[in-house]
C-alpha cells in the first residue's frame, strides 16, 4: 500500500499556527520570546508562500473595504511622511518595523489560519498570558503597597505602559466572556478573569487605562447584558467596587484627581508642554508632518520648551499629537479615520449580526486609542502586536463565519 504524500501546504500552515500559538502565550509574558516565536512564524509562513501563493490577497481583502480602505490611509500617510522626512531611510525602516513586523500576527492569521477551533485556541492562549500578567501585577501590587503606596505593577516584562495596554485593551473582553458565553462554566471562567483583571488595572495605576477599561466596560455592560436584572447586578457591581476603592485608598484617591486637577500635578504639566511642542512642529510642516520617527530627535534639539523639566523623551505621550507633529494633518486625519470607523464597524456588526466578536473587536479599538489619547502607545511594540494579532482574529472569525452563512 502507497504511503499517503503529505500537503505541504497543510504542513506550512499547522507550523505557523504552532507557533502563532506559541507567541499567544508570551505575548503578555515575555517580548523576546515573542519575538521568537514570531521570527519562526516568518519561516513557516514563507515556506507556505512558496509552495501556495496565488490565494494572497483574496484571503485578504475579503473584509470590508472600508476597514481596509482605513488601514491603508495610515499606511499611505506614514510611507508619505517617511519619504519626505529629512531621513527617509530610516523613516522607511521604521514604517516597515510598524506596519509589517509588528503586523505579522495579523497577516498570517488572515491568510493561513482557517478553522475556527485554531482561532479559539489562539484567543484562550493569549487570554492565559494576559491571566498569568495579571496574577502577577496583583501579587507586585500587594508587595509595594506594603513598603511603597505609589508604587505601580509591570507585570513580568516590569514594564508600567505596556501592561497599561493590555489591560486598556483586555479588561473588557473578559467582562463580554462573563457576560456572553452560553455555558455556565465559561460564565464563571470569564468572571474570574474579569475580577482578576480589574485588579490588576487598579495596581498598574496609569490613569489613561483605567479611563479606557471604564469606557469600555460600561459600553460592553450596556450592550451585552441579555436582560435589566443581570444589567443592573453588574452596574451594582462596578459602582460598589470602585466606590469602595476610592474611599479606602488615598493614592488612587489621589489619582483620579490629577485626570481632572491640571496645574498640581507635574506630569499633567509636562504633558500640556509636550503636546504644546508636537503642535508646533505640526506648524512647522503642516500636511505631512516633521517625518516618521523623527520626534525622538527634533524635540530636544529643536521643540522643547524652557519650562520643561523633562529634557529627553522620545515620544509626544499620546497618540494624535504624534501623529500630528510626524505625520501633519493628513496622517493625523488618516488615524483618526481608521480609530472611529473602526469602533463603528464593531458596533455596527453587533447591532446587526449580534455576534460577540464585533463587541470584541470595538472593545479591543476602543481601549488602546482611549488610553493612547494620553501614551504613544501605538509605538509600542507588546502592545501593537498584541492589538493587530487579536484584530487579526476577530477579522477571521468574522470572515469563516459569513462563508459559513454564504455555503
Amino acid at each position: 500500500m502507497l504511503l499517503q504524500k503529505r500537503d505541504p501546504v497543510q504542513q506550512a500552515e499547522n507550523w505557523v499556527f504552532y507557533f502563532l500559538s506559541g507567541f499567544a502565550l508570551f505575548s503578555s509574558l515575555s517580548i523576546a520570546v515573542g519575538n521568537i516565536f514570531l521570527s519562526l512564524v516568518i519561516a513557516a509562513g514563507v515556506w507556505r508562500l512558496y509552495y501556495k501563493h496565488d490565494d494572497g490577497l483574496p484571503a485578504i481583502f475579503f473584509q470590508p473595504i472600508g476597514v481596509w480602505a482605513a488601514l491603508a490611509g495610515v499606511l499611505v500617510t506614514a510611507v508619505l511622511s517617511s519619504v519626505l522626512s529629512p531621513d527617509p531611510i530610516w523613516g522607511l525602516r521604521l514604517c516597515g518595523d510598524y506596519y509589517g513586523y509588528r503586523m505579522l500576527g495579523f497577516y498570517a492569521v488572515l491568510l493561513m489560519i482557517h478553522d475556527k477551533q485554531k482561532l479559539l485556541w489562539l484567543a484562550g492562549l493569549t487570554m492565559t498570558s494576559f491571566f498569568l500578567n495579571n496574577l502577577h501585577c496583583i501579587w507586585e501590587g500587594i508587595m509595594r503597597t506594603a513598603s511603597n503606596p505609589s508604587g505601580r505593577a509591570g507585570g513580568f516584562m516590569d514594564a508600567i505602559m505596556s501592561t497599561a495596554g493590555c489591560l486598556s485593551m483586555g479588561t473588557a473582553l473578559c467582562l463580554l466572556l462573563a457576560l456572553s458565553a452560553k455555558k455556565s462554566c465559561w460564565r464563571k471562567f470569564g468572571w474570574s478573569l474579569f475580577m482578576v483583571s480589574a485588579v490588576a488595572l487598579f495596581y498598574n495605576g496609569t490613569r489613561g487605562a483605567w479611563m479606557a477599561g471604564a469606557f469600555t466596560v460600561v459600553v460592553i455592560w450596556g450592550t451585552a447584558c441579555v436582560s435589566k436584572r443581570q444589567a443592573l447586578l453588574v452596574g451594582i457591581l462596578l459602582f460598589v467596587s470602585v466606590g469602595a476603592l476610592f474611599v479606602g485608598d488615598a493614592h488612587f484617591q489621589e489619582r483620579v484627581e490629577s485626570m481632572t486637577v491640571t496645574t498640581k500635578y507635574r506630569s499633567n504639566t509636562e504633558r500640556i508642554l509636550l503636546w504644546t511642542s508636537a503642535y508646533h512642529m505640526f506648524e512647522d510642516a503642516p500636511f505631512f508632518g516633521i517625518g516618521f520617527g523623527q520626534f525622538e530627535t527634533a524635540y530636544p534639539t529643536k521643540y522643547i520648551l524652557p519650562a520643561a523639566q523633562e529634557r529627553t523623551l522620545g515620544h509626544a505621550h499620546s497618540n494624535v499629537m504624534q501623529m500630528l507633529a510626524e505625520r501633519g494633518a493628513l496622517g493625523c486625519i488618516a488615524f483618526l479615520w481608521m480609530w472611529f470607523y473602526f469602533m463603528y464597524f464593531g458596533l455596527q456588526g453587533w447591532r446587526r449580526y449580534r455576534q460577540p466578536v464585533y463587541l470584541a473587536f470595538f472593545a479591543i479599538v476602543a481601549g488602546l486609542m482611549i488610553q493612547g489619547l494620553t501614551e504613544y502607545n501605538m509605538g509600542n511594540s507588546v502592545v501593537t502586536k498584541l492589538f493587530w494579532f487579536s484584530l487579526g482574529i476577530c477579522l477571521q472569525w468574522m470572515r469563516i463565519s459569513w462563508e459559513e452563512k454564504i455555503l
